[in-house]
């Protein structure tokens, strides 16, 4: 859907009675058993609005396979561009390497700095002795 909705973009999603669901409209729904969510335009309504095909909008054909209405989530209503990439998976796991990383190196120079502090300390009571 990219000429609407951009890989990567949060989409808010009001859900949607079926019967309401015409050619044209862009809706969301579940593919293969509820593992992906994909946004599509209607190209087709069978069977009492309980079939729909579906067509990306930078696609040319038409996608294989029928969307059943048990499947269907609801209508995109708006996105926030970008947000949808920070909250990926890939995105996610990126970001807690990198926070478990700099946590790391501040614990290091904390020990460090207390290391060299209680050498000082050592070194001035020497003196007075």
């Amino acid at each position: 859907m990219s000429p609407y909705y951009a890989q990567g973009n949060l989409i808010y999603v009001r859900p949607k009675n079926t019967n309401e669901i015409l050619v044209g409209d862009i809706i969301t729904y579940y593919e293969n058993s509820g593992k992906k969510i994909s946004t599509r335009r209607v190209i087709a309504v069978e069977n009492n609005h309980e079939d729909f095909y579906t067509k990306a909008d930078t696609k040319t054909y038409i996608e294989p396979g029928v969307v059943k209405k048990r499947n269907i989530i609801g209508s995109p209503i708006f996105q926030i561009p970008y947000i949808g990439l920070v909250l990926s998976k890939t995105a996610f796991a990126w970001i807690q390497g990198l926070f478990f990383t700099i946590a790391f190196c501040l614990t290091g120079i904390t020990a460090w700095n207390t290391f060299v502090e209680l050498k000082k300390k050592r070194r001035r009571t020497q003196k007075f002795l």
